[in-house]
């Protein structure tokens, strides 16, 4: 998948290729398989004479950088080709980042064509995005307990009156 990026990617340098990930949390299990592969995609590029420049961010890095949703997309897209590991906003709470998500999902729309993963309709996967309404959607009725779902304001907030209501029926 990879080589085959860099191949129709006409932007691309023929001697260097750059790969920027957003590696999500310190504890995700994503990371060391997605290294190990990664070591292998070096050897097959070092073979056709090209340099594999990979470069790793996790939300600790990104917190130390006091880093906001735009500063991470603008540096996913300086890459030929990006990954995002984790869900994008997993551990912000740990890191003290105060992500406003549905400008984070705005942000994350700018990755809709560029190469690497998540783009295009993947960026708007109810699993990806943590949308866990989405995809209880997706499932027959007769699957799922009955459900409220709330959905955020576009500050990121919920309607105080919709968790008004909820409480009275406690």
């Amino acid at each position: 998948m990879i080589i085959d990026m860099f191949n129709r990617s006409p932007e691309i340098s023929s001697d260097k290729c750059i790969i920027i990930v957003f590696t999500g949390g310190m504890k995700a299990v994503q990371i060391e398989p997605f290294t190990h592969a990664i070591g292998l995609i070096r050897t097959k590029f070092n073979k056709m004479g090209i340099e594999l420049i990979v470069e790793m961010i996790g939300i600790k890095e990104v917190s130390e950088k006091r880093w906001d949703s735009h500063d991470l997309i603008d540096w996913l897209l300086a890459s030929n080709i990006h990954f995002v590991l984790s869900h994008i906003h997993q551990g912000c709470n740990t890191h003290n980042l105060i992500w406003n998500k549905p400008l984070m999902l705005k942000q994350l729309e700018r990755l809709k064509y560029h190469r690497g993963f998540p783009t295009g309709q993947q960026l708007s996967c109810p699993v990806f995005t943590q949308n866990k309404g989405g995809y209880l959607r997706a499932l027959p009725s007769n699957m799922i307990n009955p459900t409220l779902i709330i959905n955020l304001r576009e500050d990121g907030r919920y309607d105080k009156g919709v968790i008004d209501e909820l409480k009275r029926y406690k």
